[in-house]
């Protein structure tokens, strides 16, 4: 059974002896009240009521002088639904006209006040912030769902513009953006990664961000958060000052590891006041996000943030995938962590495009499983088997150092078993002679020769074991070469050819049609058509 209600109450008074009549008046446990705090000045009270968020706030003002009217228009534009009770010494009509006109909820005479009425105001003010919370409740979470759909489709395909992000803004619950606010972009880092791991509950996971969000004063009214999924949010402040901002992101960034163990990308934008500004800043969170693949903060200020130069990747330039093959190739795994060290150092000093960094290091892995299944000739199937998601997933740098060394200790593991060859030692022999030698013509004939067997002994052994014929065997690996070369490299096709040794560039087009069902340009033309 759910605890009753108890509504919090501040006194503000600079007179003490009011406010401990007042205290003293009625039994505010009865009533379910807790005086929580007391003020004798505007400032303090502000502050109190930014630290506390009361239901009530009663408000003692004497003399002729208006000086609560401040007060009072401060806390109305932070909150319309705390009831203001004010008490006065005695009446004037034009201070009382100038306090109701200020936005208070209810005024008493101090002169007249009773222990009944100041319970009935009170019972009165309880039912008031339950009802305008019930309707201030449904009115703000229509809105906010208009503007988290708002920067919902303006983050999947733009389709939403600065003329939505204005119809949104126009209603007076966000009137606080003229006064300048500030945004913060939250994204759980390597979520997907994590997720096909671990296998996580979205939702237990967005629920513990709520949470969180709500403890470090991230959720209404101090800020409005607009998630955009289960792991990613964007918190609207009633602030514009930069600094406080950041204090409460990085006591939010520690708590998420602590409690979470996850860390977590912050991205802060500079202050606006506008539809079209808010819009433009949206666009700048997310793109510092995505740009954050060499980044090793995770609190990231908009103001601060320097448009990427990314470079394209030529990997037949660089050469890391030929050294590492070779180095895994002789088992040499020290080498192989080395010359990966070095790939992905490269790659920072270069800023290299993420997406072909990744892309890189998927051939490499997707390749040395290959010509390991197919030269060390393993049993067991490679148990890194969807290294090629893991990396894609990666989204940065760093993540992807961690992975890749995972990734190798498995393989140097997996090289190292002891397991009986799939093929004979002979046949085996033939397979690694021919990858040695695809960039050169090579026949049946050729290879019996090298290995001091008959042709036909070599046929019919090698078709006995693997399958298929040695020349279909030699055809295919050239054409899946052909394929990577194409992909990777600026070479023509007629240079091509002869890198997978065909002299004749209309045979190496009618060989590589019969496997891949296109020609060799019509595939790099598809390719072109992918990548734009």
């Amino acid at each position: 059974m759910d605890s009753p209600k108890v509504y919090k109450v501040i006194i503000v008074d600079e007179d003490m002896r009011r406010q401990l009549h007042i205290k003293n008046m009625v039994n505010w446990h009865a009533l379910s009240c807790e005086l929580i705090a007391f003020a004798q000045n505007s400032k303090t009270a502000y502050r109190l009521y930014r630290e506390i968020y009361p239901d009530i706030i009663l408000i003692g003002v004497s003399g002729k002088r208006l000086d609560r009217i401040s007060l009072i228009h401060q806390i109305r534009r932070m909150d319309e639904n705390v009831q203001i009770l004010l008490f006065m010494d005695n009446y004037s009509y034009y201070r009382v006209r100038s306090y109701i006109r200020s936005g208070i909820d209810d005024l008493l005479l101090f002169s007249l006040l009773t222990k009944e009425g100041l319970q009935a105001a009170i019972e009165e003010a309880k039912a008031k912030v339950n009802q305008n919370k019930r309707h201030h409740a449904a009115v703000v979470d229509g809105v906010i769902r208009e503007l988290q759909q708002c920067l919902l489709l303006r983050k999947e395909d733009h389709s939403s513009e600065a003329e939505d992000f204005e119809k949104v803004l126009q209603h007076p619950y966000y009137d606080f953006l003229k006064e300048g606010v500030l945004m913060a972009y939250l994204r759980i880092d390597q979520i997907h990664l994590i997720h096909y791991q671990r296998k996580i509950d979205r939702k237990h996971l967005r629920m513990q961000l709520e949470q969180i969000l709500k403890e470090n004063h991230m959720a209404l009214p101090e800020a409005v958060p607009l998630f955009l999924n289960q792991h990613s949010v964007v918190v609207l402040f009633r602030s514009n000052d930069p600094t406080q901002i950041l204090f409460l992101v990085r006591s939010l960034h520690t708590q998420i590891q602590q409690l979470l163990n996850y860390d977590m990308t912050v991205v802060i934008s500079e202050p606006f006041t506008k539809a079209q500004e808010m819009m433009d800043q949206f666009d700048q969170l997310l793109q510092c996000s995505q740009n954050r693949f060499y980044e090793t903060e995770h609190i990231l200020m908009v103001r601060d943030a320097l448009e990427p130069n990314f470079q394209r990747l030529h990997p037949n330039k660089v050469g890391f995938h030929q050294q590492l093959f070779n180095a895994v190739l002789m088992q040499d795994f020290e080498r192989v962590r080395s010359i990966q060290t070095q790939m992905l150092d490269y790659m920072e000093e270069y800023q290299i495009l993420p997406r072909d960094v990744l892309a890189y290091c998927s051939f490499i892995v997707n390749n040395v499983e290959g010509r390991e299944s197919t030269f060390r000739l393993q049993s067991k199937h490679f148990p890194f088997e969807d290294a090629g998601t893991v990396i894609f997933y990666c989204e940065t740098l760093t993540q992807l150092r961690m992975e890749m060394q995972q990734i190798w200790t498995a393989m140097e593991l997996w090289i190292n078993e002891k397991n009986q060859p799939r093929y004979r030692r002979d046949v085996s022999d033939w397979m690694e002679f021919i990858h040695k030698n695809l960039h050169r013509p090579l026949s049946l004939a050729e290879v019996a020769m090298h290995f001091q067997v008959s042709p036909s002994y070599a046929s019919r052994l090698f078709k006995q074991e693997v399958g298929q014929t040695m020349i279909a065997y030699i055809n295919e690996v050239k054409m899946k070469e052909a394929l990577v070369l194409l992909h990777e490299s600026n070479l023509s096709i007629k240079e091509i050819a002869k890198r997978v040794g065909f002299e004749d560039p209309y045979y190496f087009d009618r060989v590589f049609r019969r496997y891949h069902q296109m020609t060799p340009r019509d595939y790099r033309k598809k390719l072109k058509e992918r990548s734009v």
